[in-house]
């Protein structure tokens, strides 16, 4: 069920495929955020400056840092959806990213800032002077505080699941420990009222502490995306599906995805296919491939063509062997690019072979092992062995010999 706002602010909200509707979602959830959080920061900073309470202003500051997040995620958005222009081929997706960045590094700053001030107050040991008049407000100001911020996650987490935007996805997760946050202030208040002991910036350094976590962690996640990060195991099955739905695809391998945004994702692939096909015949099969990644997934796909040699009996016979060689191993160690050249008097056999991460650095004596018992077949074999790690193919495992 959508929520009212949607259906008021956001036209066609049905279509939140579309760019359009999606950075119209965006911007009504980086709109709602800058107003919801601008007051209830306002509220805990003034509440918390006229009474000297620590942990009310840390607090309150804690949604201004989230009320001008929800400004550069505004900025970000609308920078987004910037077309492609000659400098930036690939579009301005990315902006969302790295406007992140910048909210998390200011996030990171007022978090050290507020603990240091709250360590400094605990050894001035103020004493608690609260009329149960302002006791009873300050109890109904953290209440609609944390009222607003349920709403907020919830509305983000809707926004989030509609437009598959991983910055709202945390701005949800990120209200839910801002619920946390201001419960903790309430219980401190309640224990600091009832007890007659100071207890505010023991609280407002826990706030601190927290702030600061919270902005190491939004850094890491804004930052993965811009290193390129690996892509979702639905998106990689899906593109594996979707090619081995084509008979004339024997295998494949060495996925590679970059992507510019939701709405910019560019992938390469390699195909294993029979090389008896005609070049035309083979180019044919590719193109529909290519049209139809692009039309289902929205993902613009580069396919390679790896020749795959089946009529010849002997090289299949060949080809057998080196399977048998692979398999005495006791990890997996699945190959692919397979050729076999034959000489006057000798087989030049060459493929790439998918190492596993764990074992890395054991190239050499895995390579020897395999060339070491290729001889015990025939002494004319000349084996030449691409390594690939388990990292560096998508599909590991996916489509093994």
């Amino acid at each position: 069920m959508k929520s009212i706002l949607v259906k008021l602010f956001v036209p066609d909200y049905q279509n939140s495929d579309h760019p359009k509707v999606r950075i119209r979602y965006g911007k009504l959830a980086s709109v709602f955020g800058i107003i919801s959080n601008g007051i209830i920061s306002i509220i805990k900073i003034v509440f918390g400056a006229f009474f000297g309470f620590m942990s009310f202003i840390a607090d309150g500051l804690n949604n201004l840092s989230d009320a001008f997040s929800s400004i550069v995620s505004f900025i970000g958005f609308k920078m987004s959806s910037k077309p492609a222009d000659k400098k930036h081929p690939y579009g301005h997706a990315r902006m969302e990213a790295l406007s992140g960045l910048v909210v998390a590094s200011l996030i990171v700053a007022l978090g050290i800032e507020l603990l240091f001030r709250a360590i400094e107050e605990m050894f001035e040991k103020k004493e608690m002077s609260l009329t149960n008049e302002h006791f009873l407000l300050a109890c109904f100001l953290l209440l609609f505080t944390i009222f607003v911020k349920i709403y907020q996650c919830l509305f983000y987490r809707n926004i989030a699941k509609t437009i598959h935007s991983l910055s709202l996805k945390a701005s949800s997760f990120d209200a839910f420990a801002d619920v946390l946050a201001s419960i903790s202030v309430l219980l401190g208040l309640i224990l600091s009222f009832s007890l007659k002991i100071n207890l505010d910036s023991y609280f407002a350094a826990g706030i601190g502490l927290f702030i600061f976590i919270s902005g190491i962690k939004l850094l890491i996640e804004e930052a993965s995306p811009l290193l390129g990060q690996k892509p979702s195991e639905k998106q990689i099955d899906m593109i594996f599906n979707l090619v081995k739905s084509f008979p004339e695809v024997l295998s494949l391998h060495d996925l590679y995805l970059h992507s510019y945004g939701d709405e910019k994702v560019y992938a390469s692939l390699h195909i294993g296919m029979d090389s008896s096909l005609t070049l035309t015949k083979a180019h044919d099969i590719v193109d529909q491939i290519e049209k139809k990644c692009q039309k289902d997934l929205h993902i613009l796909l580069v396919v390679h063509i790896d020749p795959v040699q089946k009529e010849n009996e002997k090289f299949k016979a060949i080809e057998e062997e080196i399977k048998e060689i692979l398999s005495s191993f006791s990890f997996p160690l699945p190959y692919h690019d397979f050729h076999i050249k034959k000489g006057p008097t000798y087989f030049d056999i060459s493929f790439d072979l998918v190492l596993p991460d764990q074992k890395e650095g054991e190239e050499q004596i895995i390579l020897q092992t395999i060339q070491k018992k290729a001889k015990e077949y025939s002494p004319y074999y000349r084996l030449f062995i691409q390594i690939d790690s388990k990292s560096s193919d998508l599909l590991f495992g996916k489509d093994e010999k």
